[in-house]
């Protein structure tokens, strides 16, 4: 029935939430440990901003889109920032709607491992369009490795999202790479 369905979907949910709740904390208690070593945190300090470009194309019912997002963060405390992202998905077609999508989170950087730094964040999603979506909120986390050298680096990691409003077949894995 459709309760036992809707029910269903609330224990995912809340057993979904809770995992990604507990690497928060156990992240948060990592990384609070962490800051009491005397390191140098580079660009990972406390009062430096981050910003990010990127790009890619994907498809949504049958349509293709070149995906323009940027992210901007301030580091509220060594290692940890907080971000706002932006995606704006362009249309390759005449016919198919543009889609925004508005992420803010929140990304702890282990910097003090030296040329390796593992990362994890958690972040909410939510996207604007006259599309008709299955889910427009969207809860994620986010974990990968960057290898440091000198001021730049190379990342590579994984995102989750889950929709809030539905199930598994709102749920979505992507590979995360950076330079």
């Amino acid at each position: 029935s459709d309760l036992d369905r809707y029910l269903m979907l609330r224990i995912k949910l809340r057993i979904w939430l809770s995992s990604v709740m507990s690497c928060v904390i156990l992240t948060s208690v990592f990384l609070t440990s962490a800051y009491a070593q005397d390191t140098n945190a580079g660009q990972f300090s406390a009062g430096k901003n981050q910003l990010a470009i990127g790009g890619g194309t994907s498809s949504i019912s049958d349509h293709s889109y070149l995906i323009l997002q940027g992210r901007f963060g301030h580091f509220i405390r060594d290692g940890l920032i907080l971000e706002m992202g932006m995606q704006g998905w362009i249309p390759l077609s005449d016919d198919a709607l543009s889609i925004y999508v508005l992420s803010p989170g929140v990304t702890g950087y282990l910097y003090q491992l030296g040329p390796f730094v593992p990362y994890a964040g958690i972040f909410y999603q939510y996207a604007i369009s006259k599309l008709e979506f299955e889910a427009k909120s969207a809860l994620g986390a986010r974990g990968g490795l960057l290898v440091q050298q000198g001021s730049s680096h190379l990342g590579i990691g994984v995102r989750v999202t889950q929709g809030v409003e539905c199930g598994e077949s709102c749920r979505a894995i992507n590979p995360e790479i950076s330079f």
